[in-house]
């Protein structure tokens, strides 16, 4: 996984808190909401082929819409 060069260096120098998301969806678990989070950069299996329908960053949002979220009550 790719991490931004800021985000990097916060969770190095500060905390993870600083760094990344994980407050805000503790926060958001704590209000009762579901979270999803993507990884929209992972669309090459191991073999470094293209995933069918996370293509791209926005393909794959898609995808895990229709084929996971969408299905959740």
């Amino acid at each position: 996984m790719l991490n931004h060069p800021f985000s990097r260096r916060l969770i190095i120098n500060d905390n993870l808190d600083a760094g990344t998301q994980l407050p805000y969806i503790k926060r958001a678990q704590e209000e009762g909401y579901a979270v999803v989070v993507l990884n929209t950069n992972n669309n090459k299996d191991e073999n470094g082929k293209l995933i069918e329908g996370s293509e791209t960053p926005i393909k794959h949002a898609f995808s895990a819409w229709e084929q996971v979220v969408k299905k959740v009550k």
